[in-house]
């Protein structure tokens, strides 16, 4: 069974990746919409430049990297993936990313959490209402800042460090069950 590689470019954030596919009609016309599907970068659907489809030989699990096993069943050969743990990830410089695994939340640069329920953050909310209190990893550490929910900035960091907040608060508790 052949399969279609289409080569994309994301025309919001410019990433190149690769759609594989069954389906020769894939990308479909841009008045079906299609037109790339939607970008696993920015999410923003449509919008693509599309290059295909190239003809390639072998099943989709076969062009996909990483390690699945392959059985022979009935003469029709079926892939066996791995089990599900993530150990590492892929070489390091492939599709530009690095291979570190990461820590837990709280710990990895770009992680956002608030200070909401925190002593700090009650007496901020008494005395200045509008301004919130965020942890952020930069450069691997753990810095504090106050933004002002009112601005558009504050609000968008805010919402941010409000989704973090009880991803940091899982990762504690884990810690401190591992560590007793």
């Amino acid at each position: 069974m052949a399969t279609h590689e289409y080569r994309i470019k994301c025309q919001n954030c410019g990433l190149h990746y690769v759609v594989l596919s069954w389906d020769e009609q894939w990308a479909g016309a841009p008045e079906h919409g299609r037109r790339g599907g939607f970008c696993p970068e920015c999410g923003i659907p449509g919008g693509k430049m599309v290059w295909g489809p190239v003809e390639v030989e072998g099943q989709i699990f076969e062009r996909v990297p990483g390690h699945v096993a392959v059985e022979e069943i009935n003469g029709e050969k079926i892939a066996v993936p791995p089990s599900m743990m993530i150990t590492q990830g892929p070489p390091p410089g492939l599709y530009g990313i690095g291979s570190k695994q990461r820590g837990p939340y709280g710990t990895n640069d770009g992680d956002i959490w608030d200070a909401d329920g925190s002593d700090v953050q009650n007496s901020m909310d008494a005395r200045e209402p509008g301004k919130k209190l965020i942890h952020e990893v930069i450069d691997g550490e753990e810095k504090l800042y106050v933004v002002e929910t009112d601005t558009e900035f504050g609000a968008e960091t805010y919402k941010r460090a409000k989704a973090g907040g009880p991803r940091y608060m899982q990762a504690q508790a884990a810690q401190a069950a591992r560590d007793n």
